[in-house]
């Protein structure tokens, strides 16, 4: 027998599934990759010797570190810089506040509804073992 847990789960992969066909009618500022990349922070980072961060053509990055330490910092800094704009927008879908990015798109509008609906902001503040 199906649970509401599996119900939501249902209705989120729909929810995702239907917001990534609505944003495709909203594209973002063309920034060129030297301006993304000189975006990164570089100032007081909390490393012991220098290191260095390329990116391939393709922009793949690459990291060369002398110690772990330095290198994970490194690895940390990339994976943010990269993941940052993806985990916001996960952030404002649960909370139904997509709008305020995309603008006056009327799919939009109606997804924010349903998400708010669906109050997964609500939901995630109650422990796990209230679900089970």
């Amino acid at each position: 027998m199906p649970t509401s847990l599996s119900f939501g789960i249902i209705a989120l992969w729909t929810v995702f599934l239907n917001l990534s066909c609505s944003l495709l009618l909203v594209y973002p500022e063309d920034i060129s990759f030297e301006e993304r990349m000189d975006s990164l922070p570089v100032g007081h980072a909390p490393i012991d010797k220098p290191i260095k961060i390329y990116w391939h053509e393709k922009g793949i990055p690459f990291i060369e570190a002398q110690s772990d330490l330095d290198g994970s910092f490194a690895l940390g800094l990339v994976t943010a810089h990269l993941r940052l704009g993806q985990l916001e927008i996960f952030r404002l879908v649960s909370q139904g506040r997509l709008s305020e990015v995309a603008g006056p798109i009327p799919q939009v509008a109606t997804i924010d509804h349903g998400l708010r609906m669906l109050a997964f902001s609500a939901a995630a503040k109650k422990p796990l073992f209230t679900y089970l």
